[in-house]
């Protein structure tokens, strides 16, 4: 904690005098430099970046096989957990995360582009699941960022993002299942720019929009949108949403896009599977998100997520 940059950095961003772009994109010049299944656990990394503003709680960057599990990463200006560090679909070193089990909230307080959890790049085999991430001010839940591509997103929960619960930036061949994307500040779900390059699977998640005057957050108020749930199906062509469960407390006339329920289903033949219902959960406004026997999450397969284990361990110390 009060620390200047990142709080922990594993791998580095070389700089080889070049085109600004290009120095940010330098992989190591020996592949067997670059680190190799580190293991970072049970920590509290708060607090950081309180001089260079654009750095986050954990970073990696052109390593492989990483994991980064069971902490908790809290009061930042910037991203919470960070991944990745190139902006195209090139392969570089960067592959297998494993991020999973951490507590990320009140992150992204004074600055935008960023998340909870933000990914950039081609990361084969990279693993985002059962994290809590909640109160990400100014920025998305889960990002997956330009190019972020061949990753799983799974048994993850957000809540309370100011913009975006998830988001996606042409990123292909992603999974993103049985997760709750919660009262999100604008859009439940979103891609942006060159949409037509982006692919993704979208099954079995809950997501779950509320009435935002019942927030008193300032940072809510700025994003505030008003006009229901709205997924950006843009132009993709390569997406498959299916088996998911929507609602919205204010309204069960949702809009996908511009389109009503039933062009959504009809005329872009996604969510042929997925119901608008009220998953029943125990009660979002506290935070528990618990689903009774009787919820119509389970009809269309959606699978609890146990949140018990999320953030550092008592016995492991």
């Amino acid at each position: 904690h009060d620390i200047g940059g990142n709080g922990v950095l594993v791998g580095w961003r070389q700089m080889d005098r070049m085109m600004p772009r290009k120095s940010f994109e330098t992989d190591w010049a020996d592949p067997t430099d670059a680190p190799l299944a580190n293991v970072i656990t049970d920590n509290r990394i708060y607090r950081c970046a309180q001089v260079q503003l654009g750095t986050c709680g954990y970073t990696e960057m052109f390593s492989a096989e990483t994991v980064f599990a069971h902490n908790e990463v809290f009061d930042l200006p910037y991203s919470g957990i960070s991944s990745g560090f190139t902006w195209n679909h090139v392969p570089t070193t960067q592959r297998a995360s494993r991020i999973e089990y951490n507590h990320v909230y009140r992150v992204m307080q004074l600055l935008h582009d960023g998340g909870g959890i933000y990914t950039l790049g081609y990361q084969p085999g990279t693993v985002i699941r059962n994290n809590l991430v909640e109160d990400v001010h100014y920025g998305h839940g889960i990002y997956n960022d330009e190019s972020s591509s061949r990753m799983l997103v799974e048994n993850n929960i957000v809540n309370r993002a100011g913009i975006h619960a998830y988001q996606l930036h042409y990123g292909h061949s992603n999974i993103i299942r049985n997760n709750i994307f919660a009262s999100s500040g604008l859009h439940a779900i979103n891609h942006v720019r060159e949409a037509g390059k982006a692919s993704f699977v979208f099954e079995r998640n809950i997501v779950w929009m509320d009435r935002y005057e019942k927030h008193d957050h300032p940072w809510y108020k700025a994003f505030v949108d008003n006009t229901g749930l709205m997924l950006k199906e843009g132009k993709v062509k390569k997406t498959i949403m299916d088996r998911n469960l929507y609602w919205d407390t204010r309204s069960s006339d949702l809009k996908f896009g511009e389109l009503s329920w039933t062009q959504w289903q009809q005329d872009r033949r996604q969510d042929k599977n997925s119901l608008i219902a009220d998953p029943k959960f125990g009660d979002p406004e506290k935070g528990d998100f618990t689903l009774p026997a009787d919820s119509p999450a389970f009809k269309v397969g959606f699978k609890p997520i146990d949140m018990s284990t999320v953030g550092p361990r008592k016995t492991a110390h």
